[in-house]
């Protein structure tokens, strides 16, 4: 995935068919937006719109789109540019690997067992089983 802001060099691109949708983009150099042969025609006619839906707004493709030019609906917790869906997206749940969230589980479960294990181990060595030996009759 990618950050920050979709940059200033590819101005240097007279005809190009940009999509930047589903990253994590927080702005787009302004001169981009004045790119009217890019995608088909649309950053002419649209604007920056048509490069990627802005902040706080969504659509299925990231952007406006189709000669009809689908809009980018509002959206609070569409908190990056390009975003295709009504969610916030965050760096860990968007974009990593399958098994990461895996990893991440099995290492809290791992640091949970330990931590129950010498819990335990503390218990019982504090516990006279003798003096209440009668509780486990």
């Amino acid at each position: 995935y990618l950050t920050g802001t979709l940059p200033y060099a590819f101005s240097r691109f007279s005809d190009l068919y940009l999509t930047a949708d589903d990253n994590f983009f927080t702005g787009i150099d302004p001169s981009l937006c004045n790119m009217t042969d890019w995608n088909d025609g649309m950053v002419e006619k649209y604007g920056c719109d048509a490069l990627m839906c802005p902040m706080g707004t969504y659509n299925d493709f990231g952007r406006r789109y189709g000669s009809s030019g689908i809009a980018c609906e509002k959206c609070r917790r569409a908190t990056y540019y390009g975003s295709i869906e009504c969610r916030k997206k965050t760096m860990l749940g968007s974009g990593s690997h399958p098994l990461q969230k895996l990893v991440v589980l099995s290492a809290g479960l791992t640091i949970a067992v330990v931590l129950v294990k010498k819990l335990w181990v503390v218990l019982n060595q504090n516990f006279d089983f003798e003096r209440h030996a009668g509780l486990y009759s």
